[in-house]
């Protein structure tokens, strides 16, 4: 069986909005792959990633930033939720 290590991929920063995290995975292609984890209270709810993978549970890209994330807790960049956004004073100029 392959181990997996998540150094082998080369990722701009994972970002925390609310329940999601975000990531853009770069890999063996040009173009890096977009991977965004939503979860809540119980636990990670469906995945989602622009790989072509189409099998029975996560690809490569999704476990990788799982396991950056579990691992490099400083790595991800907090950010404000939609909600909190969309409820702030607006700046009069």
């Amino acid at each position: 069986m392959h181990s997996m290590d998540s150094s082998s991929f080369n990722y701009a920063t994972p970002r925390k909005r609310g329940n999601l995290i975000q990531a853009k995975v770069e890999a063996s292609e040009i173009t890096p792959h977009q991977v965004s984890i939503p979860f809540d209270a119980g636990g990670i709810t469906p995945t989602c990633c622009n790989c072509a993978y189409d099998y029975d549970g996560w690809c490569k890209h999704i476990i990788a930033t799982l396991l950056t994330c579990s691992r490099q807790l400083e790595r991800i960049e907090e950010r404000p939720t939609l909600e909190h956004l969309l409820n702030r004073p607006l700046a009069i100029f």
